[in-house]
């Protein structure tokens, strides 16, 4: 079910839907302020993903989801 606009509300409603939401647990984002509605349910973790950096915190985990996406798509096309 994807999110049909990127608005804090909706934002908020599809992930309290499909996570389990406490302070101990931690969502990483890219700084976006539409996830600025869960502050009071989770620790949000902001920051940009540095592609030039190869040990950056997040760019594996955005190369990983990347490739996902594109497995997808091919198995989705054929």
């Amino acid at each position: 079910m994807p999110v049909a606009v990127d608005s804090t509300n909706n934002i908020v409603r599809f992930i309290s839907k499909k996570a389990i939401l406490s302070k101990e647990r931690i969502l990483n984002t890219d700084g976006k302020t539409t996830f600025l509605g869960l502050t009071d349910k989770i620790t949000l973790k902001s920051e940009k993903i540095l592609y030039d950096e190869e040990n950056h915190r997040l760019y594996w985990l955005s190369v990983l989801i990347g490739d996902i996406k594109i497995i997808l798509l091919v198995y989705i096309m054929e």
